[in-house]
């Protein structure tokens, strides 16, 4: 009972620490389509997710990104790379089964190709030769990607703690994705730790961007929501944005990745 106590009055803390960020002078997201055909997920359970979002705002402020900075001083950005290729090596049930229920067959082949590929040149996945040597690129799918292929549109915004944004549709998929995850059939305690590990080296490719993310003038919570609905969006659509300099883009740039400091431009002159 007492580590209970403790743990409820730890995650309270983070949540009051991360609570005082917010200001008045924060705004809200600006009025208006900034991406064409795109509008946020119904947020009906606004005040628990807020609530979710200060707690993983603590989290990642006050640990993951303290860790995650002396994690990369230690590992040189190749081997986390190679532990990245690693990881999605081994999610190939996944990738393949999600591929096929959704009928993208020439994905599923690619996806088979690649994981023969960089399980043998690629010294177990640690290196990704398929990319690399053939040109074979990756095509990521999930289960809630599945979902929206056969129709079902999110309905509900949910912010859970540790998990972060997801819809309802997301939430369910991913609980099938579980299952079809090698590492999670270890005992149980290594799984978690081994998934929490890859999920961790993951992560520490975004820090900055994530730093960034909380640099602006505007309503993080409301941001991430348009980030993860825009992105969801694209990934069901199977749209990539890479290369992509739009109107759109350039805006979302400029106006959500806006400093806070007004000085910040003389400063970098």
């Amino acid at each position: 009972m007492s580590y209970l106590i403790k743990l409820v009055f730890f995650t309270s803390l983070l949540f009051l620490c991360s609570c005082s960020n917010y200001s008045e002078w924060e705004e809200p997201l600006p009025e208006g389509a900034i991406v064409s055909d795109t509008s946020l997920i119904e947020d009906p359970l606004e005040r628990f997710n807020r609530f979710s979002f200060g707690i993983n705002e603590g989290l990642m402020k006050y640990i993951i990104e303290p860790s995650s900075d002396g994690y990369q001083y230690v590992v040189p950005k190749t081997g986390r790379e190679g532990l990245r290729n690693f990881y999605r090596n081994i999610l190939y049930p996944v990738n393949l089964v999600n591929n096929l229920l959704q009928g993208k067959w020439s994905s599923a082949r690619n996806e088979t190709y690649r994981f023969g590929i960089n399980t043998t040149i690629g010294f177990l996945g640690l290196s990704d030769a398929a990319r690399d040597d053939f040109d074979i690129r990756p095509d990521t799918e999930d289960l809630g990607q599945t979902l929206g292929s056969w129709g079902w549109e999110s309905k509900y915004y949910l912010h859970l703690p540790i998990l972060g944004p997801m819809s309802e549709r997301d939430a369910l998929g991913s609980i099938g994705d579980y299952f079809l995850n090698p590492i999670s059939h270890l005992s149980s305690p290594t799984n978690t730790f081994v998934n929490g590990a890859f999920i961790f080296n993951n992560m520490s490719f975004f820090t900055d961007a994530i730093r960034q993310l909380r640099q602006t003038n505007y309503d993080r919570y409301q941001l991430t929501k348009l980030i993860y609905t825009i992105a969801r969006k694209n990934q069901v659509d199977n749209f990539s944005m890479e290369a992509e300099d739009s109107t759109s883009t350039q805006t979302l740039r400029a106006v959500f990745l806006a400093p806070r400091d007004p000085e910040f431009i003389d400063n970098m002159e």
